[in-house]
């Protein structure tokens, strides 16, 4: 994960990040679909939100996302910096990314999808840290205050790989909601220098009949592939990423770019 938005750069500077970048050449099998959560994920209830809002602020500047899950593999982010609409990305089937907004670096594409999911990642990780019994068993408003110095807050993303390494310090509270939970989390990597403080204020919630946008017409879209291409090094040689790559499936909506069938190698 790049993460070129300079927004998100404090995150990317506390979480630990190592890029898809890491296969051999001469092996070409492909990997798994795009996959929000893993088996340790699912342990924890807040994972289990399916519409999730946070805001960042940082020197003067804010930035919200909006994160509708439909399912694993399946996810639209809808992203404001200070307020206004900034772009929207859709994760399909775990095996598309489609995109609205600002330009895209060539090869670094996935991390419109890669860095918010990223930021979704840190702060269901610091519920579960601050709340580890679930949203369940969060009956009435919540005080955090701790210090962990041995257990790593994972932010898995894809296949992008980090964590926020301890120690680190949580702060702030977590509250029930009439339609879900609000929280306003302080959290403080304190492994990095200088310090850096990530004020993660939102709310959850887990909405009956939120369903994937079939009937989405794709005109004015990006649409990208999502798997293993081989880039320049920069250096004269070739690498393998998993990353984004354009493409020019002949499809009208989300619907029609699901039901696309699968190639051999994604079998």
């Amino acid at each position: 994960m790049k993460c070129f938005f300079s927004f998100l750069a404090p995150l990317c500077i506390a979480v630990v990040a190592s890029s898809q970048a890491s296969y051999d050449p001469k092996n070409m099998t492909r990997p798994d679909r795009y996959v929000l959560y893993t088996v340790d994920d699912r342990q924890c209830g807040w994972h289990k939100g399916n519409r999730i809002a946070i805001n960042l602020v940082h020197e003067g500047q804010s930035a919200g996302w909006t994160y509708e899950v439909f399912s694993g593999k399946d996810l639209r982010i809808t992203s404001t910096e200070n307020g206004k609409w900034s772009s929207e990305v859709i994760l399909v089937d775990g095996r598309w990314m489609v995109y609205k907004g600002e330009s895209l670096p060539k090869f670094d594409a996935i991390d419109a999808l890669d860095a918010p999911v990223v930021m979704l990642k840190v702060v269901l990780g610091a519920l579960c840290k601050g709340a580890p019994s679930g949203p369940e068993e969060l009956k009435e408003k919540k005080e955090v205050n701790m210090l962990e110095v041995k257990e790593s807050i994972l932010a898995k993303a894809g296949w992008a790989n980090g964590a926020i390494e301890p120690p680190w310090a949580l702060r702030g509270s977590i509250q029930p909601e009439s339609s879900g939970y609000s929280f306003d989390l302080h959290l403080e990597p304190r492994k990095q220098q200088p310090l850096i403080t990530l004020d993660e204020r939102g709310s959850w919630a887990k909405v009956a009949n939120l369903s994937f946008p079939d009937d989405m017409p794709l005109k004015g879209w990006k649409v990208f592939t999502l798997g293993l291409f081989k880039r320049p090094d920069g250096h004269g040689g070739m690498i393998v990423d998993y990353a984004a790559a354009p493409s020019s499936v002949p499809v009208k909506t989300l619907g029609e770019l699901r039901t696309v069938p699968l190639k051999p190698q994604e079998k």
